[in-house]
């Protein structure tokens, strides 16, 4: 009666009651007078889940003739980066489409053929100070952050997120005017 209450047992739990379930190795129990052990495996897989949201495109104005960057202070330069997950912590990999190896993050070429270099700070949120910074003599493209504890954002929501992503030249182009552009690509891993 034993074996029969333990097989159907295994059927419910492989049925989808805890999801995916394997009984592996089981063991009979032995013929006695007194009493039988027999033994089975439960494996359950928890599927981790992440997912990276709430970026918005950014238009960062350079002025050539006063040599600042950046002049309108209304200006935005900072997008939101939400990070859910269902693990305690994640990292973050910040690349540049027009980055070649471990090049800095570039827009392009100014008229001369030198590189025009940004930076993207992973920052926080409620104070703008910086946790990871690429870019502009920092870490390189492709460069994975640390360990990042979970910051609870809620799962796909326009709620507040707890981090941004801030965007700054590193100088301004050498007398070029035109549209410089660059695709950054924000990745998210669960660890």
């Amino acid at each position: 009666m034993k074996t029969i209450k333990a097989l159907a047992l295994v059927t419910a739990v492989s049925g989808g009651v805890f999801g995916a379930v394997t009984a592996v190795a089981a063991t009979d129990g032995e013929l006695s007078a007194t009493s039988s052990e027999g033994s089975f495996k439960i494996t359950l897989f928890n599927a981790t889940e992440i997912q990276v949201y709430g970026l918005e495109d950014l238009t960062l104005i350079a002025n050539q003739v006063s040599g600042t960057e950046n002049p309108d202070p209304n200006q935005k330069t900072t997008t939101p980066v939400c990070v859910y997950t269902n693990a305690d912590n994640y990292n973050m990999t910040i690349e540049s489409s027009n980055g070649t190896g471990t090049n800095n993050l570039t827009l392009g070429n100014d008229g001369g053929g030198n590189p025009i270099l940004y930076s993207v700070a992973l920052q926080k949120a409620s104070d703008s100070s910086d946790i990871f910074k690429w870019g502009a003599g920092s870490n390189n493209n492709g460069t994975t952050t640390g360990s990042l504890p979970n910051t609870t954002d809620p799962k796909v929501s326009s709620g507040t997120c707890v981090n941004q992503l801030a965007v700054a030249l590193d100088g301004t182009p050498n007398n070029t005017e035109g549209t410089f552009e660059d695709t950054v690509t924000v990745t998210v891993a669960p660890i």
